[in-house]
């Protein structure tokens, strides 16, 4: 992952403190995403190099900032929650891996140009539905079962 930069919903919680760790270990850029300031330090304990709170108005241009060539892997709570957010973020060949999605069927988001984003813009995109086990990994890789 070195060389790369990594978005992490969520940072604060079970699955994303431990994608947090595991892409800082591996040498990514993290940027994370939590909810009180609380969270924004203890993330930053586990090496996160931007923490922002979902409240901030300015969240977006924040990540933008950190990020300006765009988002390289995104470790997701909520696919069709954030959907968006992330078309505005991610970068060219970019992963998204989330374990949940409140809509089973988001509707196709507008991508940076404005114009709409073709299926699979993404080279790869996980949704399951609640409690079922997937596997996310590749030869030389962490797998992780949740």
């Amino acid at each position: 992952m070195r060389g790369l930069t990594v978005l992490v919903y969520g940072a604060a919680g079970g699955v994303g403190s431990i994608a947090t760790q595991m892409a800082v270990r591996d040498g990514a850029k993290v940027t994370a995403i939590v909810r009180t300031p609380t969270q924004q330090d203890f993330v930053c304990g586990l090496g996160a190099h931007d923490v922002f709170l979902t409240s901030d108005p300015h969240l977006l241009a924040g990540v933008k900032e950190a990020a300006p060539d765009g988002v390289n892997r995104i470790a997701e709570v909520d696919f069709a929650g954030h959907v968006d957010f992330n078309t505005q973020i991610i970068a060219v060949g970019a992963t998204i891996s989330s374990y949940y999605s409140a809509d089973a069927r988001p509707a196709s988001p507008t991508g940076r140009s404005g114009s709409p984003t073709p299926p699979c813009a993404c080279s790869a995109a996980t949704i399951s539905p609640p409690n079922e086990r997937i596997e996310l990994g590749a030869p030389g890789r962490v797998l992780l079962r949740i």
